[in-house]
């Protein structure tokens, strides 16, 4: 008989919770776990890459965007995190990330479909650029919420948390990071079907 292999789905359950929800890094959760930082970025990868993307749904009339920014590799490479955000259901239903410029933009608008919808927006010109007028209101009044949900994220996500300091490796992991946090944050059952696993270990 040989003891089984791995760590108890419990640990890995705990492990992204941590670091979703509890502004810790791969390397703190390791500590805390008894466990390699590798060891952790491979449960955390694994997992995001299971689950989909939010979907924009039809009924979604008003989505305000807004951009935040990274760092990918080194401190002088700036990768821009464009976000739409449903104000109405409070949630986040797409985001891409690139450069600040109009390519990266035009994705964003392709991905939840420009007819029918009406886009909240700070000054950027670019989105005048790529937006019908009849279709976009501006003012850094009108974006408070998205503007509330970026600092939620810099908030939660240790990755996002130091603006000027901290640098990720790959920009498949932030994209992976975003998919994971927004799953357990904006979707209660997915939050309840983690805190289960979890709690399994007391029982």
């Amino acid at each position: 008989m040989t003891p089984p292999r791995g760590k108890p789905p419990a640990m890995k359950a705990l492990a992204s919770l941590l670091y979703a929800m509890g502004n810790m890094s791969f390397c703190s959760i390791g500590r805390l776990l008894g466990v390699s930082d590798v060891a952790v970025l491979s449960w955390i990868r694994d997992e995001a890459r299971k689950l989909p993307k939010p979907q924009v749904e039809s009924g979604v009339i008003v989505v305000t965007l807004d951009e935040m920014w990274h760092f990918l590799q080194k401190k002088t490479h700036k990768l821009w995190i464009w976000r739409a955000y449903d104000p109405v259901a409070r949630r986040t239903v797409a985001w891409v990330v690139g450069g600040r410029d109009d390519e990266t933009c035009q994705k964003l608008l392709d991905e939840i479909g420009v007819k029918g919808r009406t886009f909240v927006t700070d000054d950027w010109e670019g989105y005048h650029r790529l937006i019908p007028q009849s279709q976009l209101f501006t003012g850094k009044d009108l974006t408070f919420s998205i503007e509330q949900d970026n600092s939620n994220i810099r908030h939660f996500l240790a990755r996002f948390r130091r603006r000027t300091k901290v640098v990720s490796k790959s920009e498949e992991m932030v994209d992976l990071s975003l998919r994971l946090y927004h799953h357990l944050h904006d979707n209660l059952d997915a939050l309840a079907e983690k805190l289960s696993v979890f709690q399994a270990i007391f029982c």
